[in-house]
């Protein structure tokens, strides 16, 4: 729940590395039946479960703009705390305690 933490790993230098760790799922290499899958398609069904978590938050997240944002460090703003939520509500809405949740929801409405 370090605020200053969790800004670092939330920068444009960490951000696609840290996301990228998060796209791993034990469970989803995994049969039903408790075995490590054995087929090509199920590992390809796998595959295409996953997050593609990486792939998000390196584009431009399809951000819109109304109206022309030139201000290079706002446009910064606006995008990480996109990722905030983005990784609060997609990546990890089942693995946050309270805390972080709340962390990261003030991170997102302080983000200035």
């Amino acid at each position: 729940n370090d605020v200053n933490l969790l800004e670092a790993l939330f920068s444009d230098e960490f951000v696609v590395a840290v996301v990228g760790a998060l796209e791993y799922d034990a469970l989803l290499s995994m049969s039903p039946q408790g075995s490590e899958l054995s087929t090509a398609s199920e590992a390809t069904a796998v595959s295409e479960l996953r997050g593609r978590y990486r792939n998000f938050v390196q584009g431009d997240m399809n951000l819109k703009e109304v109206v022309p944002i030139t201000d290079a460090t706002s446009r910064s703003k606006i995008i990480q705390a996109h990722r905030i939520m983005y990784v609060r509500d997609t990546v990890l809405p089942k693995a946050l305690d309270d805390s972080t949740f709340s962390t990261l929801s003030s991170m997102y409405l302080f983000n200035i």
